[in-house]
């Protein structure tokens, strides 16, 4: 099983010249991808970064991102995606408090001979992610995860969205750097299948369309998106996936047109992926992934599982109420 760089280079071995990565017109192979992660990891080295040390990568390629993480698990380094998209502010708040040992781009020139670049293996408790989300006051709420975590998330994917190397994952850029995204990216690495970030709109009208569609509610709104989408075994994707909460609305319009479409649920500290609906029940209420607890307590939804950073039941902030079926709905927040 492993982590990231182990996934990465399963599939750089396996599959060397079939494309793993796609963004903005660039397509990179597993084998490639495996070659750029260990010499960024080498270059990492020979700076002096190696286990503990926190690397944070902001980067508007989602390519750069992958190739940061990876480095990171072969090091035993902790990576920290930064969503390009926040305001400044709040970005130098968040490297400041970040402790980084380095923060690269996607100029910065790191690279060096793969050979000798690794550390000793990581264990799966150790720290590989340090993620962000909004707090409920506002300010920047960080959770790291381990190894382990990290695998966890992938694994509960795979099994939800039944991924398989034949896939093609398209994800929204504009979700690349934060926990929903990452979670996809995470299963599809650990699948094999082929993730390919842009905006949902274009995704969908190429000819190789996504057979999974990871994207926001408010891009699912706009005009010809929904047409695009297709349903009841048209071209298009198997599944629509979309972090919630989703208007009532585009939900509705997804099952009149038989839209294969589920709302996910996660925080940063379940690495953005813990709950999802499913597409084969008539329910809309969200159910625990593989692995993972979920449970209402005084009207608060607590979660629990191999994805959960720190162990224990975590208190989400959401109200929520279960269902005669045991399925979750989100109701609001906590005060």
């Amino acid at each position: 099983m492993g982590s990231v760089d182990t996934w990465v280079g399963y599939w750089g071995r396996l599959r060397p010249g079939r494309a793993a990565v796609a963004a903005g017109g660039c397509a990179v192979t597993w084998g490639a991808l495996a070659d750029r992660s260990g010499r960024l990891a080498a270059g990492l080295a020979a700076e002096g970064a190696g286990r503990g040390r926190r690397i944070g990568v902001r980067s508007r390629d989602p390519i750069r991102v992958i190739e940061v993480i990876a480095a990171c698990a072969r090091l035993g380094a902790v990576a920290v995606p930064l969503d390009p998209a926040r305001d400044q502010d709040r970005l130098r708040r968040i490297v400041a408090r970040a402790g980084l040992f380095a923060l690269l781009t996607s100029d910065d020139q790191v690279g060096g001979e793969e050979k000798g670049a690794a550390a000793a293996a990581a264990g799966m408790d150790e720290p590989l992610l340090l993620l962000h989300s909004r707090g409920t006051t506002g300010e920047p709420k960080a959770a790291v995860l381990t190894h382990g975590n990290v695998e966890a998330v992938a694994v509960a994917a795979i099994a939800a969205d039944g991924l398989v190397p034949a896939d093609r994952v398209g994800i929204d850029l504009g979700l690349a750097a934060t926990p929903a995204g990452l979670a996809a990216t995470l299963g599809a690495l650990h699948a094999g299948a082929l993730i390919r970030f842009g905006d949902p709109a274009e995704l969908l009208g190429d000819d190789d369309r996504p057979t999974v569609l990871v994207t926001t509610c408010e891009q699912l709104g706009r005009p010809g998106v929904l047409e695009r989408l297709g349903g009841g075994g048209t071209r298009g994707p198997r599944l629509v996936k979309a972090p919630g909460p989703v208007a009532g609305a585009v939900r509705g319009e997804c099952r009149t047109r038989a839209i294969p479409f589920v709302e996910m649920y996660g925080l940063a500290e379940t690495g953005g992926l813990i709950l999802q609906a499913s597409p084969f029940l008539a329910a809309d209420g969200l159910r625990p992934l593989l692995g993972q607890r979920a449970r209402v307590a005084g009207g608060e939804l607590v979660v629990a599982g191999s994805a959960v950073s720190g162990g224990g039941w975590l208190r989400t902030g959401d109200l929520a109420v279960e269902g005669q079926d045991g399925s979750l709905t989100i109701v609001g927040r906590r005060a």
